[in-house]
């Protein structure tokens, strides 16, 4: 670990004894106005509606997807610790209550959470990643905090080592986690113990390895997880005020999707309704607008979502998501190299 990082982080950590407080209420509604392009809520997408759209002599397309492709989707979605996925079923709770939203410490609904520590996120490989920290006056001292408007970056001591991990997302720590899982690549922090900011090292390391990992378009992304990639979005803030290693960012994975899937979502009310998707140009200009379709944790977390949606809130001033191109404000990679779900059974 930086020592910087232990020592900032050790000297802003008040530990406060008091209690937490409870869950909010599952049913509560998100306040009116709320980021009107902002859809909190999932819908009934499924791995299995590309089942139809399966090509494997197609190249890369905005129409189909390879068996591995759809192979990937699944793995994705399906992923589990002790029985327990990702979830959004939380997200109107978070928008409703903002920084005053909780959830249960002892029997969390979801991985990787809004609102909650990680515990021990370096024991990933023990089936520990994306639970919270059981120990009430961290969380505590952590959600005050972040009541009080400071960096959430918690330092707290587990198995003698000492960790740094953020108290509002855990982005970076689902992102590396399926990449591990489902593809066999390695995307976890360098820093032992240190999940702060990881968001932005895990964007700055496959920017400077092109020998493992291609810049892409918006489009381009779509059309290679269609044909079973590891492709992620990332998203880095740069603050010439910061430390390099004090930058915030965002990082998701890029599911696949085709233009028939897409079209059939907007005839709901969790998906944007234009431009409406017709043929694979239309589609290949909403990809450009919203960008593809991810998968992610952070702030609110979302089992799928257009990337627009996800990264909103890191859209500078003067870009407006769903307006502004999408590659004017998110950066897409693509692994170079065969990966796990290549040679697993499908």
């Amino acid at each position: 670990m930086h020592p910087l990082r232990a020592a900032t982080a050790l000297a802003a950590l008040g530990l406060v004894a008091a209690g937490i407080a409870s869950a909010p209420a599952a049913d509560a509604v998100p306040k009116s106005g709320y980021k009107s392009y902002l859809f909190t809520l999932d819908d009934n997408f499924s791995c299995a509606s590309l089942a139809s759209h399966v090509n494997d002599e197609a190249g890369a397309s905005l129409m189909s997807v390879t068996a591995h492709g759809q192979a990937a989707c699944q793995r994705v979605l399906g992923l589990r610790v002790s029985g327990l996925g990702l979830t959004d079923l939380h997200n109107p709770v978070v928008v409703a209550l903002g920084k005053g939203a909780r959830i249960s410490l002892r029997k969390p609904s979801t991985l990787f959470a809004p609102f909650a520590l990680t515990y021990d996120p370096d024991s990933w490989r023990t089936e520990q990643l994306g639970w919270p920290i059981r120990n009430a006056a961290l969380q505590d001292s952590a959600f005050q905090k972040v009541q009080q408007g400071l960096p959430s970056c918690t330092l707290y001591i587990s198995g003698g080592i000492v960790r740094l991990s953020p108290y509002t997302s855990h982005c970076s720590a689902y992102a590396a986690w399926v990449a591990e899982r489902v593809f066999g690549i390695n995307l976890y922090p360098t820093a032992l113990g240190d999940w702060c900011h990881a968001a932005s090292e895990q964007r700055d390391r496959m920017l400077n390895d092109p020998a493992n990992w291609r810049k892409v378009t918006a489009v381009q992304a779509q059309e290679f997880a269609n044909r079973g990639a590891l492709v992620m979005a990332a998203r880095k803030k740069e603050d010439a005020t910061k430390p390099a290693h004090n930058q915030n960012g965002h990082i998701a994975v890029v599911l696949p999707m085709v233009a028939a899937v897409a079209a059939t979502l907007q005839d709901g009310v969790t998906y944007p309704a234009t431009p409406a998707i017709t043929d694979q140009a239309s589609f290949a200009e909403f990809v450009r607008r919203y960008g593809p379709e991810i998968s992610q944790a952070g702030g609110l977390n979302f089992r799928h979502t257009v990337t627009a949606n996800g990264f909103s809130s890191y859209y500078p001033p003067g870009t407006v998501p769903g307006v502004t191109p999408v590659d004017e404000v998110v950066d897409f990679f693509v692994y170079r190299h065969e990966t796990k779900v290549d040679w697993l059974p499908l």
